[in-house]
């Protein structure tokens, strides 16, 4: 025969070893090239998202990066990647290596000012590297005031607007006091009023009613009303209370999210305080802090001798007030202290209610109403 037939050629005879030995030769070359060639691989994962990668060879270390996936009327594409990565992908339990670890030590990654997460990576029972990016901890500020918040076993501080978009994802380490423990820790310190552009962008107006913001003050005859507040612990599941700022009083919130996002714990800072008139006749609100005693004194005494006079009498700040028509509501961030002891887990809080009610022909034109609203908890 001039030409071999399909078969002698793809099945060669064990007779040819010269031609046998060829073909495994280039077999051998072909694979010793796949095995050489780098990896590339250029993807865009949803939140919460997978993609499978195929083609990475387990005895080489991988780098990888990562950006945030944001559109920008400006050229800002180099600015949100971050360095580098190094994955030692032959330390693992995988691709033939039956002598490895079944998991890397995370690393730690940052990408921009208020995003920092963790890369993990776990061989999963089926022998297949599992590589998952998450930030431990979301931290979302709704109080409507910009904030500092400082992290346990970090020098640098992180800014948020208070605003409550996109949350500040951050990662810490135990705190270096001997009281704490092996505890993550957080604490705020208020730098800016709420304002009403800022409240309304997480203000849910239908279910809460047209809110009336009246902007506290940070300071007051030269001195400072807020501090940084107590520590609060990332890792305190299921806390639902309250953090102090000096004077100022937010609510603090801790949960595991579910789902693709187990690995993080959300914190939330929100009102603690939200009055809201579903009455029918407008009402003028007063946060008051005291004894029962003091304050139905103030309250008799703003009765009697009128609104100014009481405010005079008691130092009161004259925008401590808050006046809510019908189905208007506030947010309440601070308590006017009228009380003559110095210790603050002694003292409750109320609200005084003034409601006028000339205009509706009432029997009497001024009431003053005392809500108790609970002592001070201590966070």
């Amino acid at each position: 025969k001039n030409e071999d037939s399909d078969e002698e050629r793809l099945t060669p005879d064990t007779g040819r070893r010269s031609r046998h030995r060829k073909i495994h030769s280039h077999a051998f070359e072909d694979a010793m090239k796949e095995s050489r060639r780098a990896f590339f691989n250029f993807d865009t994962v949803a939140a919460g998202g997978n993609i499978l990668l195929n083609g990475i060879n387990m005895k080489n270390t991988l780098f990888i990066q990562f950006s945030q996936d944001c559109t920008s009327s400006n050229d800002i594409e180099g600015l949100l990647w971050t360095a580098p990565l190094s994955l030692d992908l032959k330390k693992l339990r995988a691709g033939g290596n039956r002598s490895g670890s079944l998991q890397l030590p995370p690393l730690k990654g940052s990408i921009g000012d208020d995003a920092d997460f963790y890369v993990s990576v776990t061989v999963e029972r089926s022998g297949i590297p599992y590589c998952s990016i998450f930030a431990p901890y979301w931290l979302n500020n709704k109080t409507g005031m910009k904030m500092v918040l400082k992290f346990s076993g970090r020098d640098d501080c992180m800014y948020d607007s208070g605003a409550g978009g996109l949350p500040i994802m951050a990662m810490c380490h135990p705190s270096e006091k001997k009281d704490s423990g092996d505890q993550r820790e957080v604490c705020i310190l208020p730098i800016e009023a709420a304002t009403l552009d800022t409240a309304k962008v997480w203000w849910d107006e239908p279910t809460n009613g047209t809110l009336v913001l009246n902007h506290p003050p940070l300071n007051s005859r030269g001195k400072s009303l807020v501090d940084w507040s107590s520590r609060v612990g990332l890792d305190a599941v299921g806390t639902l209370g309250e953090c102090r700022c000096r004077s100022f009083v937010f609510g603090v919130s801790i949960e595991t999210l579910t789902g693709a996002f187990y690995q993080s714990n959300s914190i939330a800072f929100t009102p603690r305080y939200v009055v809201k008139n579903t009455m029918h006749i407008p009402i003028t609100v007063l946060p008051i802090a005291g004894l029962l005693s003091e304050v139905e004194k103030m309250a008799k005494r703003m009765t009697d001798s009128g609104l100014d006079a009481t405010l005079r009498k008691y130092k009161i700040r004259p925008d401590a007030f808050t006046s809510l028509g019908l189905d208007h509501s506030t947010i309440i961030y601070q308590f006017e202290d009228v009380s003559k002891i110095s210790e603050e887990k002694d003292k409750d809080r109320y609200f005084l209610l003034r409601v006028d009610a000339t205009s509706y022909n009432y029997l009497e034109q001024v009431r003053i109403v005392i809500i108790y609203t609970g002592r001070r908890s201590r966070m």
